[in-house]
């Protein structure tokens, strides 16, 4: 296996001629690796591809590699070989070996995640040290040791930047400017086997040395920082480490704070693990900025949604320090609410209005108008707080005309235009009335991916809660005349959200045959993930009807 995968590092491209010509050799073998970095569509098109390539050729063999379990199970003619990543159990056992017995159990818990990692667990072997701190300490440790100094981080960086094209697919290049190969850095990182050729150009051995370098670019590059540079460099959050690289990188305080308002701005669960990085002096953010960022997370504990709260409480453990861990142990949002009243940060210019909002009470206050108006706000937490607040009321007709009326003034195509309207379908959500309903069906529509992901999610918490039998029928119709328009992750919410706490015994009878339906249609990786989504609805349908 060791050489099978150094084979694969290879640059050899076979040409259509080359493919053609296969079928006059004895035996082929075909090395396809890492599919899973490509979009999904174009790896299911691949390998459906190869299938039928295979089929007319038989001298060839494939062996693929690709981290979406399940992919190729129900297809003749595969066999699976699944390789299990590094257990805790085998981790503690080979770092015991090494350095000593209960020196695995002696790291702290961000330190014995990453043992679990083989790139940096190997590492860790070979050097002889288990203080890796973060992921990008680890990374940046690594380097140091393979002679790549600070100096020569930032050609390497710009390198690792230019490989993100704009579509949000890691290439090898592509159409992208190599760097010269007498560059001395390309050299070094060429003998410390750190970049490696590729079949079109130089590319990085290891996907985490990548986003660390490309997190230290966009950490010095304050101009680049964007939802939409963002959405290139995570693949639309499919993942988010380089988030946490970058804001390692940032050497001030304030555009620390900046570039994580910025994040949290774009999706608050990759500001959440950007705080992962930030809990050593010299990564700190600001104390009032940590404790609004996990109160935010930590009010999600108990979102009617279960995939949700599942998440946040996920993200939430991966987060070290006693903010995080306050957060964590809250019982309900009032428990929430009281840490945050009990944090002194009225110094702070942004936080005395943020509290404010956080802890709306509608049983003691009714919205005004400006504090509507103030979802807009150009302060994301401020922006944000408000949209999650306002879910706590009951529907007020006047609120859902002015906040309609906010979403339509900002149909223009710019970063803060989107997210005003995201905000905007978001709070809509708790708020089951007909003209709610036929808005957010107009907001699938819109656009911009993530104010369509928040649509579907709020349009079938109406149709959920509502009590009118029609108006939660004619939103399921709807939605069956245009879910195939939407993207996966947005189409995704239409199953998540249908698990949804307090739902009455109607609700699922009602949605299962759109859901069904959805997963007919689907292929590949999409099918398999609505499997499991069926899988679990089924599971909380059969809960929900015993109780």
């Amino acid at each position: 296996m060791d050489a099978l995968l150094m084979w694969s590092g290879l640059a050899i491209a076979p040409t259509v001629e080359d493919l053609k010509a296969f079928s006059a050799v004895k035996t082929v073998l075909l090395i396809i690796d890492a599919l899973n970095e490509v979009d999904a569509d174009v790896g299911v098109a691949i390998r459906d591809t190869v299938d039928q390539y295979v089929r007319f050729h038989g001298p060839v063999f494939v062996l693929a590699s690709d981290r979406r379990e399940g992919l190729y199970s129900d297809w003749p003619g595969w066999t699976v070989l699944k390789l299990a990543g590094v257990m805790e159990d085998e981790a503690r056992a080979v770092v015991d070996a090494k350095f000593g017995t209960g020196q695995y159990d002696g790291r702290n818990e961000e330190e014995r995640k990453l043992l679990r990692i083989p790139f940096f667990l190997n590492w860790a072997l070979q050097e002889g040290k288990l203080e890796l701190g973060s992921r990008a300490s680890a990374v940046n440790g690594y380097l140091q040791s393979a002679n790549i100094n600070e100096e020569d981080f930032e050609p390497a960086a710009r390198f690792a930047f230019s490989l993100y094209e704009p579509d949000g697919v890691v290439t090898d290049l592509g159409g992208t400017v190599q760097p010269k190969m007498d560059n001395p850095v390309m050299e070094k990182l060429r003998q410390a086997e750190i970049v490696v050729d590729g079949s079109s150009g130089p590319i990085f051995s290891h996907q985490l040395i990548h986003q660390f370098l490309a997190g230290y670019y966009l950490g010095r590059n304050h101009e680049s920082w964007s939802a939409k540079t963002l959405d290139r460099v995570t693949s639309y959050s499919a993942s988010n480490d380089t988030v946490g690289m970058t804001i390692a990188a940032i050497q001030d305080l304030a555009e620390r704070d900046r570039f994580l308002r910025i994040v949290y701005d774009w999706n608050w669960r990759a500001a959440v693990l950007a705080l992962v990085e930030t809990q050593t002096p010299p990564r700190r953010v600001s104390p009032a900025l940590e404790t609004a960022v996990l109160a935010m997370a930590a009010e999600r504990l108990f979102d009617p949604v279960e995939y949700t709260r599942d998440r946040v409480a996920g993200l939430l453990h991966l987060v070290p320090g006693e903010i995080a861990e306050r957060m964590r142990a809250a019982r309900n949002h009032e428990d929430v609410v009281s840490e945050v009243l009990q944090a002194d940060y009225d110094d702070v210019g942004w936080w005395v209005q943020w509290r404010e909002f956080f802890s709306w009470d509608p049983d003691t206050h009714t919205l005004q108008e400006a504090e509507v108006a103030a979802i807009g706000s150009t302060e994301p937490l401020i922006g944000w707080t408000v949209a999650n607040g306002i879910r706590r009321f009951t529907a007020d007709n006047d609120v859902s005309r002015d906040l309609r009326a906010i979403y339509r003034s900002q149909l223009r195509d710019e970063p803060a235009a989107n997210v005003i309207r995201w905000r905007v379908v978001h709070a809509l959500g708790m708020w089951p009335t007909q003209s709610n309903a036929d808005f957010l069906l107009e907001a699938v529509t819109d656009p911009d991916p993530w104010v369509t992901y928040g649509a579907v999610r709020s349009v079938v918490e109406i149709a959920v809660i509502t009590t009118d039998r029609a108006l939660r029928i004619s939103i399921i119709e709807s939605l069956g005349t245009c879910w195939r328009h939407l993207r996966p992750e947005s189409l995704s919410r239409l199953a998540v959200t249908s698990i949804y706490g307090g739902a009455d015994s109607d609700w699922a009878p009602a949605i299962r045959p759109l859901l069904d339906e959805v997963r007919i249609h689907q292929s590949g990786v999409e099918r398999l993930r609505w499997d499991r989504y069926l899988d679990r609805f089924d599971e909380f349908a059969s809960l929900d009807a015993g109780t």
